[in-house]
């Protein structure tokens, strides 16, 4: 994606306002709005495609899925993960030997890995002697247990009774609680998720939701999309326990190739509900299959067009960390939806009416759109995340003059009074309590 600035002459530019005075007027939309002096349309996309410039501090994390791969184990493909901008590696790897080659590496560019192979499997006769043998390295973040356990016995994965008593071998080897315990429950009844935490303590909570199959209710919306990741929200706040939510960025089976547009509308609603990593499913192309394409490396290792795509979205991760990392999130909620939007047609308290805080005097969207108000350190944030794939999300605003805009580069700017939200992305608005 480019964006282009044309020169405007004065006649053009008049011209201009006088249509777009006239267009606004004409929109049934967007209603009671005063525009006391159009001006040009600004777009929300400020940064992609740039290096980041604000990425010191505390970090939201970017954790691939099907990272490095187990015969591409060399500096040049971990300087590759690095370089795009993901902190924690996540893949299955043959043995141990590989693992000692993952981790090393790891350490010496400076990421994490969550390590997962045979020999840490559950009941394997080298588990002991794997977990003692890489449980002291620095590069370790923590152990695969198991990914979406069910409760009862099924054809596709373990129980999450056999995740508990997999962790709870595996923390008895290894009591160090920074390491942490690594299931991902997927949209599971509450009460599962419940009782997995019940039965083992996981440092961090990992949540498994893809938005952008089938394409059937909205642009690439599943209907209980906000539900499932508003109950994985509160679930993790009532507990005390910082969570983890995925973004689609390989196609297979029906999901479609990742855009910015659907990369960033998972990326900013997981941080709208509070999460503090994003898992990219996958990096690469798992091994013994054949219908994953279009991800950000090949088959063979080397990066591809939608490494790229990735990398830019991680720059804007990065820049904006400043204000997700460890914020708290007051409130989630829809705005401007109808009462039969299909996305949130489902019973969730994010469809409550929202009350715009004193400093936000008035928006207007010309779609739905998802906000969030967080906190932290002193200073508030409203998010405006337009939640479409396709869509440009025609924004007004007016607000108090101390309130501003933050760009995704981290630097901040004066709220501008019309402003169009590019499909998937957010505007972030910032004061002080």
């Amino acid at each position: 994606m480019y964006l282009f600035q044309k020169k405007i002459n004065c006649t053009s530019f008049l011209i201009f306002s006088f249509f777009l005075g006239i267009s606004l007027s004409c929109n049934k939309i967007i209603k009671d709005v005063e525009i006391i002096k159009p001006t040009p349309l600004v777009m929300s996309d400020d940064l992609f495609g740039t290096s980041p410039i604000n990425v010191l501090g505390e970090q939201i994390e970017r954790i691939a899925w099907c990272g490095v791969q187990y015969d591409q184990l060399t500096k040049k493909r971990f300087d590759d993960f690095k370089n795009c901008g993901l902190t924690i590696n996540y893949n299955y790897y043959q043995n141990a030997d590989q693992l000692e080659q993952v981790l090393n590496f790891s350490q010496e560019v400076g990421i994490k890995t969550i390590i997962h192979s045979s020999e840490t499997d559950p009941n394997h006769p080298k588990l002991a002697q794997t977990i003692l043998r890489f449980k002291n390295h620095p590069a370790l973040l923590g152990y695969s247990i198991m990914d979406e356990p069910q409760r009862n016995k099924n054809n596709f994965t373990g129980t999450i009774d056999e995740a508990i008593a997999h962790g709870k071998a595996v923390r008895a080897l290894d009591p160090n609680e920074d390491h942490i315990l690594y299931i991902t429950n997927n949209y599971i009844p509450l009460e599962d998720i419940q009782y997995l935490d019940a039965g083992i303590n996981r440092k961090i909570l990992s949540f498994d939701y893809y938005p952008t199959w089938p394409y059937s209710i909205a642009p690439g919306v599943y209907n209980s999309w906000f539900l499932a990741t508003e109950i994985e929200a509160n679930h993790a706040k009532k507990i005390g326990k910082k969570w983890w939510g995925f973004a689609v960025t390989a196609q297979h089976l029906k999901y479609p190739a990742a855009t910015v547009a659907n990369l960033r509308a998972q990326v900013f609603v997981n941080l709208a509900y509070g999460a503090q990593g994003i898992e990219y499913f996958t990096y690469s192309v798992p091994k013994g299959t054949d219908d994953y394409v279009n991800t950000p490396v090949n088959a063979n290792g080397d990066t591809t067009l939608f490494y790229t795509q990735l990398r830019n979205i991680n720059n804007e991760i990065k820049n904006l960390s400043f204000v997700f990392a460890n914020a708290n999130v007051e409130w989630t909620r829809h705005y401007n939806y109808q009462k039969d939007d299909p996305a949130v047609s489902v019973t969730t308290s994010s469809k409550e009416p929202v009350t715009l805080p004193s400093q936000i005097k008035k928006i207007q969207t010309s779609i739905p759109v998802l906000m969030a108000l967080l906190s932290k350190n002193g200073d508030n944030y409203l998010v405006v995340v337009n939640r479409d794939f396709e869509k440009n999300a025609d924004t007004f605003v007016e607000v108090d003059s101390n309130v501003k805009r933050i760009l995704k580069t981290g630097a901040t700017v004066n709220a501008e009074q019309h402003i169009n939200i590019k499909p998937g992305d957010a505007l972030i608005y910032t004061w002080k309590k």
